[in-house]
């Protein structure tokens, strides 16, 4: 295998860990107490550590080799996986809904810390060692993602309709495990061609949050696409942590509906994915994304609104294919206006943005409890379609400007 594909794979799996465990906490807190206050503030709790990860990631990036910091993050975050399932079998009598978000926001730390360090490592290895385009690596990084993101969710709702906690700790440590093992050996086989990585010198230009922040606000286009993509993530959270109980309690039916209904769209997710780029050949993908955008706002209102269980459905699944497109739109526009460390200051800071969107949620759920999705839902709609007003008056305006001059 190839050093590529083996840093490929290793993202799959450590994308695939993430992913998993980010929406396996607010499930499997709901299971335990059947409250949607309690799931929403463990879903906070959890993203807490995530968000200093991710603000402190850039400055290991401009001290730390790529190829050290990668090893020794994948292996602490096997180790505190390893160390949890120790302390359960010590301690079965602890609180599980309190312990679980703790241990999965330190996991979450070191994985923010490691996803900056690949996606720059990937782009070295594109430029000096595999002569393999910076665009086509991005493509296959890009299919990597969105089969992660779009499978996590939908295997941590089997695993707590399935499987015992230490059941899914052990299929982590074992994923864990297999980046770790898989990354270590691929540096090995290619010890002498990695050799040409060195420390930024002080005359190199640094990452940080700051600087990825300025050059958001530079580029219109990625800023408003930031603010439409902050408002779906939150919608997002919102039906991911309310759904179980909407659906128990709103409409009437088993709670375990759930899991098939999140496998149902994580598969025609997955399926609209693999077909994106088909699709983008007969549609641009900006007009694509436009499209998509005005569907998930339509979408929140429908569920916020609506009693039936088969209208629920539907839109479930359309807004999960409809906001991992605009995803995929916001990842394409970012690669296609930065690289270097520009790139990983605009994704540091996106990710850090993107990322307050889900403890917001959370705190929502908490203090909303049963009535989340029928208020925030509708308001989160409202604000989509007046975000996009907005920035196509701005839009108006600068042509006529520019038209007139």
């Amino acid at each position: 295998m190839s050093y590529v594909n083996s840093l490929l794979l290793v993202r799959l799996f450590t994308m695939l860990a993430e992913q998993m465990m980010v929406f396996l906490v607010p499930f499997y807190v709901y299971k335990l107490t059947g409250s949607v206050a309690a799931s929403g503030l463990a879903f906070a709790v959890e993203f807490i550590p995530r968000l200093v990860g991710v603000a402190i990631s850039p400055n290991v990036l401009n001290r730390w080799k790529e190829t050290s910091t990668l090893r020794v993050l994948e292996g602490l975050k096997w180790c505190v996986l390893l160390a949890y399932i120790f302390l359960l079998t010590l301690f079965t009598e602890q609180n599980t809904a309190i312990v679980f978000p703790l241990i999965a926001g330190l996991f979450g730390f070191l994985a923010e810390l490691a996803f900056p360090v690949l996606e720059k490592h990937l782009g070295y290895v594109s430029t000096h060692i595999s002569g393999t385009s910076k665009e086509s690596i991005f493509s296959k990084q890009q299919s990597v993602d969105t089969v992660a993101m779009a499978l996590g969710p939908v295997i941590s709702a089997l695993l707590v309709g399935f499987a015992s906690h230490v059941q899914m700790l052990i299929l982590f440590s074992i994923l864990q495990f297999s980046s770790f093992a898989l990354l270590t050996l691929a540096m090995k086989s290619n010890q002498k061609k990695l050799a040409q990585i060195e420390l930024p010198t002080a005359q190199e230009q640094k990452a940080s949050l700051y600087q990825g922040l300025c050059l958001i606000r530079r580029e219109r286009r990625l800023f408003e696409a930031f603010v439409i993509g902050f408002l779906l993530n939150l919608g997002l959270g919102i039906l991911l942590l309310s759904s179980q109980d909407y659906l128990v309690k709103r409409l009437g039916v088993a709670g375990e509906t759930f899991g098939l209904l999140l496998s149902l769209a994580g598969i025609s997710c997955a399926i609209t994915l693999f077909y994106i780029d088909k699709i983008t050949k007969k549609v641009r993908l900006k007009t694509l994304s436009t499209f998509c955008m005005l569907v998930s706002a339509l979408i929140l209102v429908i569920i916020g609104t609506t009693g039936s269980f088969y209208v629920y459905c539907v839109m479930f699944i359309l807004f999960f294919i409809s906001d991992n497109i605009f995803a995929v739109y916001i990842r394409t526009l970012r690669s296609a206006l930065f690289d270097g460390k520009n790139l990983i200051s605009v994704l540091g800071c996106m990710i850090v943005l993107f990322l307050l969107a889900f403890p917001c949620a959370g705190i929502l759920a908490y203090f909303l409890g049963d009535c989340t999705v029928d208020i925030t839902l509708p308001a989160i709609a409202l604000l989509i379609f007046v975000t996009a007003f907005i920035f196509k008056g701005i839009k108006y305006h600068e042509n006529r400007a520019t038209h007139l001059s």
